[in-house]
């Protein structure tokens, strides 16, 4: 799409000295091979973004044209001291607004730019706002003050409640002005905040949620060190959020994200013909050792799971490091292969069957792997229909259905996922229809009102609850003992009646008292942002995944317990009903130490090395 990008690349990095004094901030290397201007370009160069321009300071022109060589316009800033608003106004000089303003030290996830461009707005500013930052990065960053939804305040020295700034920003015609009267105001140190500020309190600024997405802002050495470390997570995200469903993500990606990670650059590239070679040898098997599949449902299972991972392996591969279109190539190649691998073992598994029925099988399952495989590395599939061709869900499914002699229905489902694909298939990157904005937070008007009714019925429904458990305590106590019902299959007493009753009074009035203390935990979150300096969404999360690990604890301690009691399946309930509130349990407590950490990493890093430090000295 013809849609122009100005790099904001006109600072001294001062903080990254000395390094930055041999080279611009945006040419330092987040892998052998890779800058942070690189990163940044190939987002744009798959949004099929152009014009590329990049605004930079006099001396650092020269680098900046032996990297980019055409790939961008150079514009050159002759003043020695400025603030990145001037960066800005110089490219207005030579680019027409719309445009994407990108600064050149920050990574970030393909699908913040994605939202971001897909955004349909008519403010003179859209920003990206990420309401969960780091500590770190609440004090680096330009927060950003919301009201009823809307941008209100923006500036590095307000509150840090509402989120900050994330550096990736659309600038419309109308943004002109602004930009100009703060120049004419401030000077050429201005900065791009003020620019923003002056427009938010015309109600000319909008934004974009990208909370939960990974970016990092580059000053100092420790944020090089973090922006490697999270680079190639970056990658894996955006290739994941391509092509990936569920199914793979929890079935093959820890793996061979976790072994596509610890190789080097270096080594990647001989990895990648290694995994196909292995492929294309694995492929012979079906036909070698049909019998053997065929009777030892191990056997195929773990032929399938190499197969799905090994192609898994070669795209994160490819992902992981950026490699060139080539080896994505090859990694077709490779999805190809165990496609047609399987194919052939779900139609040699027929049998009997009229040698006409097997070619037609052959050749739509053929036709339907092609498709699938060609949907997804074109990035066409719609998000809702992943699933259906995905090699996990699609390979696994299928050697379930062979595992219980229903190949007919295997094929059909394998013959089907790929039409389907294909009939409902979605639109390209960058031509997608504009998501819809994420609920108004605060709703300021109406949270008052919201905020009583809920407590109001929270305290109702506590009441409630209390009541009825009293009663049915004092119903069990006493006529526990007696049978309601009995047959030769079933025998229901009193107990296990109030037993199933405790269970839905507790499920259904404590659902209402939960959401009151989520209100209170609501505003706590807001005492907590001053208190701590981040984020309220921060503060709300770690409140929520507190509320729920409780909420969690107590169910593990008394709902398994009232599920004993139920005739014939009970102790299967309790025992499934257990396991299932221990993983939302164990669930919640890593949420809840990675938001912790995410939020305080930095803080903890810092004390650490200070009780290092102090036992070196004692140890002198």
């Amino acid at each position: 799409m013809t849609f122009p990008v100005v790099i904001v690349a006109g600072g001294i990095a001062s903080r990254l000295q000395p390094y930055s004094l041999e080279r611009p901030k945006s040419l330092m290397e987040l892998e052998p091979g890779v800058t942070i201007l690189d990163f940044i370009l190939k987002r744009f160069t798959r949004a099929n973004l152009s014009p590329i321009y990049l605004v930079t300071r006099k001396e650092n022109v020269a680098p900046f044209k032996q990297k980019l060589g055409n790939k961008a316009v150079i514009l050159s800033i002759d003043a020695e001291e400025f603030g990145n608003l001037y960066t800005v106004y110089t490219a207005l000089k030579n680019v027409d607004p719309p445009f994407l303003v990108a600064m050149s030290d920050h990574i970030f996830e393909f699908e913040m730019l994605k939202k971001l461009l897909t955004h349909s707005s008519n403010k003179a500013f859209t920003i990206c706002l990420d309401r969960k930052p780091s500590l770190s990065e609440v004090k680096e960053g330009l927060k950003v003050k919301l009201q009823g939804g809307r941008v209100v305040e923006v500036g590095k020295n307000i509150e840090s409640r509402y989120g900050i700034d994330t550096g990736l920003i659309i600038i419309r015609e109308n943004a002109r002005r602004y930009i100009e009267e703060v120049i004419n105001e401030k000077g050429i140190n201005a900065s791009i905040g003020d620019a923003l500020d002056k427009a938010a309190k015309d109600g000319e600024v909008d934004y974009v949620d990208v909370t939960g997405f990974l970016w990092k802002d580059i000053d100092t050495p420790s944020d090089l060190l973090y922006a490697r470390k999270i680079y190639k997570q970056i990658n894996l995200c955006d290739y994941g959020r391509k092509t990936t469903s569920l199914a793979t993500k929890i079935l093959v990606r820890p793996l061979t994200g976790y072994l596509a990670g610890k190789l080097k650059r270096t080594n990647a590239s001989g990895a990648i013909p290694l995994s196909l070679l292995l492929l294309a040898m694995l492929s012979l098997v079906p036909s070698l050792f049909l019998d053997v599949l065929n009777t030892s449902y191990l056997y195929l299972a773990v032929y399938v799971y190499i197969l799905i991972f090994l192609t898994d392996f070669i795209d994160v591969i490819v992902s992981f490091h950026d490699l060139s279109p080539a080896y994505g190539n090859v990694a077709l190649i490779g999805r190809a292969l165990a496609e047609m691998s399987m194919l052939y073992f779900l139609v040699a598994s027929l049998g009997e069957i009229n040698i006409n029925v097997i070619y037609l099988a052959a050749v739509l399952g053929a036709t339907s792997s092609i498709l699938s495989v060609i949907f997804e590395h074109e990035e066409i599939r719609p998000p809702a229909l992943t699933f259906l061709a995905d090699p996990a869900v699609k390979l696994f499914l299928a050697m379930l259905l062979v595992m219980i002699n229903q190949q007919i229905l295997a094929l059909a489902y394998w013959i089907a996922s790929g039409i389907v694909v294909m009939l409902f298939s979605g639109t390209r990157i960058g031509t997608a229809k504009p998501p819809r904005l994420a609920e108004e937070f605060p709703k300021i008007a109406e949270r008052r009102g919201m905020i009583a009714r809920r407590l109001e019925r929270a305290g109702s429904k506590g009441f409630k609850l209390i009541l009825v458990l009293i009663v049915l305590s004092y119903v069990n106590s006493h006529f526990g003992g007696y049978t309601l019902l009995q047959t030769e299959l079933l025998s229901i007493n009193v107990s296990t009646a109030v037993s199933a009753i405790t269970l839905l009074a507790i499920v259904y009035y404590g659902y209402y008292v939960l959401d009151g203390v989520r209100v209170l935990v609501d505003a706590l979150a807001v005492k907590m942002t001053s208190v701590l300096g981040i984020t309220e969404s921060v503060a709300e999360h770690i409140g929520l995944d507190l509320l729920y690990l409780g909420v969690t604890l107590i169910a593990l301690l008394y709902v398994p317990s009232l599920l004993r009691t139920i005739p014939k399946v009970g102790q299967l309930l309790e025992l499934i009903t257990s396991l299932v509130l221990l993983f939302f349990l164990l669930f919640f407590l890593y949420d809840l130490s990675r938001i912790i950490y995410k939020a305080f990493g930095e803080v903890f890093s810092e004390i650490i090395k200070r009780i290092e430090g102090a036992l070196e000295y004692e140890s002198r």
